[in-house]
């Protein structure tokens, strides 16, 4: 997937966790005390939440943003996402990356041209990169998204762009992604068959067959000094089995894989084409 963000980004703020809150007004102080509560598994956030937290987002401190995007994502409306969207311009790195990453992800999403109209508007191709893939989940117009991604500066922010229009049926951007995925260097090739998964096509599988006959290591799968590493043909069975083209062999995780496998999993890749 696209490049790690800083690690600002992602850091969990150390916060003390009270009972879970109940009501609206309830919920809208946990957030703003930066209460992680309200992120549980089994809170459940009243109705009405995102509307109540627009216009009260702009007065509160970074990480209690931070917070509300997450409480969004978990609570992934129309409504919510539409907030998410305009958090993506927030001026704290961790906020819209949080807010992006959530609407990469989010069932519901704003309409495709929004999302078009935010991306060239937005400096970090990080975020970036995760508005195009949300951009190929929602129902955007293929060649506005085409346009848009030719003007893409950022490589890794393009090639997103570009898995995005094969999702939405770009015939071009397949042969590109095919192309980039089979020449795909040591630190590219998790990232593009993570683009893979999310494109979820079993017809672009004949891409990773170069990556079947790879022992290249890429990376450590097992703690320690004697750390095994997933080799490029590991990663090329495990997205075979990811798009659903391997169900037989019932993998649960990357590890390893003997040659069998391996055999069994490049031959259902070769068919892929025909899915």
């Amino acid at each position: 997937m696209p490049r790690a963000l800083p690690a600002i980004a992602t850091v969990l703020f150390g916060v003390t966790c009270a009972a879970q809150p109940s009501g609206l007004n309830g919920w809208l102080t946990a957030i703003e005390a930066v209460d992680r509560s309200v992120l549980s598994p089994k809170a459940t956030a009243p109705a009405g939440l995102a509307a109540a937290l627009r216009p009260r987002l702009p007065k509160m401190k970074d990480q209690a943003r931070v917070v509300a995007a997450q409480v969004l994502e978990k609570l992934d409306t129309a409504e919510g996402a539409s907030v998410l969207l305009s958090l993506t311009a927030d001026p704290n790195l961790a906020v819209a990356a949080a807010a992006s990453r959530a609407l990469r992800g989010a069932r519901n999403l704003p309409p495709g041209e929004e999302l078009l109209q935010v991306i060239p508007k937005t400096e970090n191709p990080a975020i970036r990169a995760h508005l195009y893939l949300a951009a190929g989940r929602a129902k955007t117009p293929l060649a506005a998204l085409q346009q848009l991604a030719e003007k893409e500066q950022d490589p890794q922010t393009r090639q997103a762009a570009i898995a995005a229009a094969v999702r939405l049926g770009g015939i071009p951007e397949r042969v590109k992604l095919d192309a980039a995925i089979r020449a795909s260097k040591m630190e590219d090739v998790v990232r593009l068959t993570d683009l893979l998964v999310y494109i979820g096509h079993k017809s672009m599988a004949p891409a990773l067959l170069p990556l079947f006959d790879s022992q290249e290591p890429i990376f450590s799968i097992s703690p320690g000094p004697n750390s095994r590493m997933a080799r490029r043909c590991d990663i090329a069975v495990w997205t075979t089995h990811q798009l659903g083209l391997v169900p037989s062999l019932k993998l649960t995780s990357i590890r390893n894989f003997d040659s069998a496998t391996i055999a069994a999993a490049k031959g259902a890749a070769a068919k892929g084409k025909d899915k």
